[in-house]
């Protein structure tokens, strides 16, 4: 039996106390357009957890090998002061021989994430790392992972918007993704030290900050759609340059290898079985 490196999380552990909205949705989190009832974690809520005793409000890691698809929709996670907003990682062992368990697919879709902030004068804050979402991996894993990450806004707070690192990566695809109102404004996708990237899409993300922090070939290819003014940047670091290619496609095309959501994947599927069937 192995034993689990900092395994502390059931499959969905809420950190805070976790109110289900189910009134009109747009009410919430200053009108934003969530398609559903609202799952919203305050850390003015009472009962919430702080830190030091968590260091995320929302973490997740799969609980079994089994575990395979993901999928974090309207969730508005808010006014947080030295926490992680969502923190998504495989499931690692006490050594890194033995692969992580990773979910295949991991879909954040029609979600807020506003006013967290760091505080360096609370007990622990010196030099603290926070952000509004990582999603982190294994040196080694069971599957790549797919990530989605659509109609997603980051609104307010210091903390680092979006970190994606240190893991074995298929697709990675950021589709109508804003940040505005933060002291730091970038996405930074992280391979300096372990981990790879086979492909980043941005689609719809006008303005948006794109940081690829890479060893040389850690990253595949970037592909731009529909994003002006973004800023994109494959940054120098101890390790070198990632040295990704980086393609602007042009609006009407079609993107190749996007990451389709969950719902279109089973219907995919479906089809797949069905045409089998009629083969046979």
């Amino acid at each position: 039996m192995h034993f689990l490196k900092a395994f502390i999380a059931p499959t969905v552990r809420l950190v805070a106390v976790v109110i289900a909205l189910s009134t009109t949705p747009a009410a919430f989190a200053g009108g934003f357009a969530f398609t559903g009832p609202v799952t919203s974690v305050s850390g003015n809520d009472p009962g919430h957890v702080q830190f030091p005793t968590s260091e995320a409000a929302v973490a997740i890691r799969p609980q079994s090998a089994r575990e395979k698809t993901l999928v974090i929709d309207n969730y508005w996670i808010h006014d947080l002061v030295n926490q992680k907003g969502l923190d998504l990682r495989a499931t690692r062992f006490a050594t890194d021989d033995v692969p992580a368990w990773a979910y295949s697919s991991i879909t954040i879709k029609n979600s807020k994430f506003s006013n967290i902030e760091r505080r360096e004068d609370l007990p622990g804050g010196n030099g603290l790392h926070i952000d509004h979402i990582r999603i982190g991996g294994g040196v080694k894993q069971d599957v790549k992972t797919n990530i989605l990450i659509q109609n997603v806004i980051i609104d307010g707070g210091d903390a680092l918007p979006i970190l994606i690192t240190d893991g074995v990566y298929g697709t990675i695809t950021l589709r109508n993704v804003t940040i505005r109102n933060t002291t730091l404004n970038n996405v930074q996708f992280k391979t300096d030290n372990v981990g790879s990237i086979d492909k980043i899409i941005v689609d719809d993300c006008p303005g948006l900050g794109v940081a690829l922090i890479g060893r040389p070939g850690s990253i595949g290819e970037v592909l731009v759609r529909n994003s002006a003014g973004i800023r994109l940047g494959d940054t120098l670091n101890a390790a070198g340059r990632s040295g990704a290619s980086i393609s602007f496609i042009d609006a009407t095309s079609s993107i190749p290898g996007a990451v389709p959501e969950p719902g279109a994947l089973s219907l995919a599927a479906a089809a797949t079985t069905l045409l089998l069937h009629r083969r046979r």
